[in-house]
């Protein structure tokens, strides 16, 4: 609904505010885009700073977040086809998504990733792979055109259906058949969904006593009345 949500328009405001610093850094009066005369007073202006000196500064200063669930809101102004089921028209959306991705990742504009899903093309926080689009794909493409920023997993309030959900639910999706060692008894290596499942399905540590640290069954209340 705004400039900048489309993959062109991304890599565009991106690439021009690259050239802008570029432009500061390295001529003595440039334009003002106010005015459209050039500017009396730079205080950017390096002349000690080569182009490709200045070009290099601003791709490492300049880049964009790719959040994977706000590209996923293309979903509601994709349309269906005749006789299509909404569960080919998300797998023909996620073929796209993954093309526009591609685009991204190419032209090397973005710094950081939050992978998160979501269950339709409405705003969501899901951690990645429990949703409907392709984020571990995504990021792998990222990572197969030399991406190095940070990715971080923003399942925001995952935590009250479930303590750890936002990281071990991506560990479950991205690396679920991965080797992660070596378990107590043996020298075979497991896998991350093996030691998740261990565990009756918990990863984290019990809310309560148990064994000799629970307090006796006689316990009473001062008045004697049982207390259970």
């Amino acid at each position: 609904q705004h400039y900048g949500s489309a993959s062109e328009e991304f890599i565009a405001v991106v690439k021009k505010s690259r050239d802008r610093m570029v432009d500061l850094m390295t001529n003595r009066n440039p334009i003002d885009p106010n005015t459209g005369l050039p500017m009396q007073t730079n205080p950017n202006f390096r002349p000690d700073v080569s182009k490709s000196e200045a070009q290099d500064e601003a791709k490492r200063h300049i880049k964009g977040l790719f959040d994977t669930s706000h590209f996923g809101m293309w979903l509601s102004h994709f349309k269906g086809k005749t006789g299509e089921t909404e569960d080919d028209r998300i797998e023909r959306f996620n073929g796209w998504y993954k093309e526009e991705v591609e685009k991204i990742a190419k032209a090397d504009v973005v710094g950081s990733m939050q992978l998160v899903d979501s269950m339709s093309g409405a705003h969501g926080h899901l951690p990645p792979g429990q949703g409907i689009f392709p984020v571990k794909e995504a990021a792998q493409i990222f990572k197969k055109h030399g991406f190095t920023g940070f990715m971080v997993s923003e399942g925001h309030e995952e935590e009250k259906y479930g303590e750890g959900r936002i990281l071990t639910k991506l560990w479950q999706d991205v690396g679920g058949h991965a080797s992660i060692g070596t378990n107590y008894f043996s020298g075979k290596p497991v896998t991350w969904n093996q030691t998740s499942a261990a565990y009756f399905g918990k990863t984290y540590s019990p809310n309560f006593m148990f064994g000799s640290y629970a307090p006796s069954n006689e316990f009473r209340l001062w008045s004697e009345v049982p207390f259970e």
